[in-house]
């Protein structure tokens, strides 16, 4: 048998690839006889304990066969892991992570630092934890606000003759990349200034040679002082520093100053190891390399991890059974449903991600929803068969515009089927699968209101597609605002609470097909890339107003009295009346004509004293003030309130018209200027000058934004 395990083992390493490595001079003296310490290490496992060819994780098992014949062999083996380790999958959350915990030390490992996603059975409960576990807890940065430590600050464990310090840092995006309520009472310190008291720290006590653990990883969207990068420069002396967090496989390591950085991708699809060489006890020589799922394909898992495992399962078994509610309906899990149209389980799984992380807006493929949950009682065993991915509730920001780019990459290859299809929660929408794709979606309304494409919104989804998952580019680089439990957990807790649930379809997706104005406002060509396009669409596509010709919209050109009129009327939806107005200079045939007794009736406009109406005439920025003023605040009985606005051109502000001013910008629906000779943020109104068309169709795509 140990003949057959030293081939495998063999194996293993013909398939390995190659490896970084640089020389450390050793000092002239007599050297001592040289040997190597391995180093194995692990980072974001999360809980993919089993060897599993779909997700290609290797597990536990096989990870400790691995290790075993290595020191069976005489090697001497150190076992570290990174974090994110005691949650991820039901295997780990039912017993809240004592099951990694029984696995952690069977493998025997010495030391972790804990990840984000460790602290989320809260605080106490990652404590309870790592006093279970033979291994050693390090996180240097982080204490109560009392300043107690419950995890080692640092440590030194001598190896065949070597000093070896350890340090551990856990990252500070912990605050919002677990739910709040678990990082309270805790301070997680900025790792650089914790980094060198450490690395002064171990050298005081004699370390030949330092190793530091963090939860930190090099995603860039990561600032660059809580990146394990930006430690390993600001801080010398730290010889190697295995890594986690950003999920990424660096298959020979990098050296980054004097370090060495490591880190093994996620979900076991990679062991970690790295070959130490000491003359003594001076470090030679430092070589990384990653061992892949494929490589270990003919290892044997270790049978003892295999047992603790099955023991597991039965324990767990009652928990999948547990009933923890109701569904009045069948809740349509079918693929050929969810991944073309809007279904009531689509609807309940959002509903429950946006409400527990009280998002905006929630949206989530639709071929992340597996099977059919059937009417009556629901089990946890069938949550967990409809929602079998380990994938979290995440939050990030979006503006409008990029919510709508999202819709539209959920529906573009509708009708056919697609995982990427949108489920949906907070907004509604329409979609033409007749248009050609990133141009079908249209009539976007959050909670009831047109979707604003400037205004920031709180997206929840899961971190699948935050990552860009499905071609959800919009999302990619995007700063995760918050993370929460597993998909499965955030719905199971969604139903225990309500008890019943009645999941409906509820029209938040409909297939229409985009009308005349939706079409005509595409055609414009000098509107295209300029700052007001997005705004013009909108008022198009709502009939407020129409092109100069299928080509031209007119932005720059200026808006008359006429028109002003029109454009009103149409907001209002007032009914065309063949009623003539007494105006000397309107004959009643005029396309403003029918809308125009509704605005002198209601005061918002009127005539010049020799009768005319004058609609040809240009009109200014405060003469629009005047009138939109008179609309709202007169007519509509818009409440007006808010600090008067400070414009460096105030004095050329027309008494008349001073006060409607103020109004038009307090109900948010007219902006000044920025003053770029001034160049401090102070703002101009320009009240003499034409307003535009442009101009014009922003105001209403404000007032229908407007709070």
């Amino acid at each position: 048998m140990k003949k057959k395990l030293s081939l495998l083992l063999a194996l293993v390493m013909m398939l390995t690839t190659v490896f970084a490595s640089f020389p450390v001079a050793a000092e002239e003296k007599a050297a001592p006889k040289k040997h190597e310490i391995i180093v194995l290490h692990t980072n974001d496992v999360h809980a993919r304990v089993r060897a599993d060819e779909r997700e290609k994780a290797m597990g536990y098992g096989k990870i400790k066969a691995y290790k075993d014949e290595l020191v069976k062999e005489g090697k001497t083996v150190l076992m570290l892991d990174a974090g994110d380790t005691f949650h991820g999958t039901t295997f780990a959350t039912i017993s809240r992570g004592d099951s990694i915990v029984k696995l952690l030390n069977e493998v025997g490992y010495d030391y972790m630092a804990p990840g984000n996603h460790d602290y989320n059975y809260g605080y106490q409960r990652l404590v309870e934890l790592t006093k279970q576990g033979k291994f050693k807890t390090l996180a240097s940065n982080v204490v109560t606000e009392q300043g107690k430590r419950d995890f080692l600050e640092n440590d030194i464990k001598e190896v065949d003759g070597v000093k070896i310090g350890f340090f551990g840092l856990s990252t500070p995006e912990t605050y919002y990349k677990s739910h709040p309520s678990n990082t309270k009472g805790i301070v997680i310190a900025e790792p650089i200034e914790v980094a060198k008291q450490e690395v002064a720290a171990l050298k005081a006590k004699g370390a030949d040679f330092i190793i530091g653990i963090g939860h930190l990883g090099i995603d860039e969207s990561t600032k660059e002082s809580e990146r394990s990068e930006g430690v390993l420069k600001a801080v010398p002396g730290i010889d190697l520093f295995i890594d986690g967090h950003s999920h990424t496989a660096i298959p020979t390591g990098k050296i980054v100053g004097s370090s060495l950085l490591v880190q093994t991708g996620a979900h076991s699809n990679n062991l970690g190891k790295v070959t130490l060489t000491f003359d003594g006890n001076k470090i030679e020589d430092k070589k990384a390399e990653l061992i892949s799922y494929e490589a270990m394909s003919l290892v044997k898992p270790d049978e003892k991890i295999e047992a603790i495992e099955k023991e597991v399962d039965e324990t767990n078994k009652p928990f999948l059974e547990k009933i923890v509610g109701k569904t009045l309906v069948e809740l349509e899990g079918r693929r050929e449903f969810n991944r073309k149209q809007e279904t009531n389980l689509g609807n309940l799984v959002t509903d429950a991600m946006r409400e527990v992380s009280k998002a905006d807006i929630a949206i989530t493929n639709g071929g992340g929803i597996r099977e059919t949950i059937a009417k009556g009682d629901v089990t946890m065993g069938e949550v967990l068969t409809s929602f079998p991915f380990t994938n979290f509730t995440v939050t990030v920001d979006l503006t409008g515009k990029e919510v709508i780019a999202a819709l539209e990459n959920g529906v573009k290859a509708a009708p056919e089927l697609a995982g990427a299809f949108c489920q949906v929660s907070g907004l509604t929408f329409k979609y033409d699968d007749t248009q050609k794709a990133g141009e079908r979606v249209f009539d976007v309304m959050v909670a009831g209101k047109p979707i604003d494409l400037e205004k920031t919104y709180k997206v929840a989804t899961n971190d699948f597609i935050a990552g860009g998952g499905d071609q959800y580019d919009v999302f990619k680089g995007k700063t995760v605002t918050g993370q929460y439990e597993l998909l499965s957990e955030t719905l199971a807790k969604y139903i225990a609470a309500k008890k019943e649930v009645n999941a409906q379809v509820e029209g938040r997706i409909t297939v229409a097909k985009k009308d005349a104005k939706a079409e005509e406002a595409k055609g414009f060509e000098d509107i295209k890339g300029m700052w007001a396009e997005e705004f013009i669409k909108y008022a198009v596509e709502k009939g407020y107003f129409s092109g100069l010709t299928k080509t031209k919209f007119g932005p720059n050109n200026s808006v008359t009295r006429a028109m002003v009129v029109a454009v009103l009327g149409r907001y209002e939806k007032v009914e065309k009346t063949e009623e003539k107005v007494e105006f000397t200079d309107v004959t009643g045939t005029e396309y403003y004509a029918p809308y125009l007794k509704w605005a002198k009736d209601n005061k918002i406009v009127a005539g010049y004293e020799d009768g005319s109406f004058k609609p040809n005439k240009e009109i200014t920025r405060a003469e629009l003030a005047a009138v939109m003023t008179r609309y709202l605040r007169d007519y509509k009985k818009m409440e007006v309130k808010g600090e008067a606005p400070v414009f460096s051109d105030d004095a050329k502000l027309p008494a008349w018209a001073k006060t409607d001013i103020y109004d038009c910008v307090k109900l948010g629906i007219i902006k000044g200027f920025k003053d770029t000779a001034k160049n401090d943020g102070t703002m101009f109104y320009d009240p003499t000058g034409y307003a535009l068309r442009s101009q014009l169709a922003t105001i209403f795509y404000n007032l229908d934004h407007a709070k």
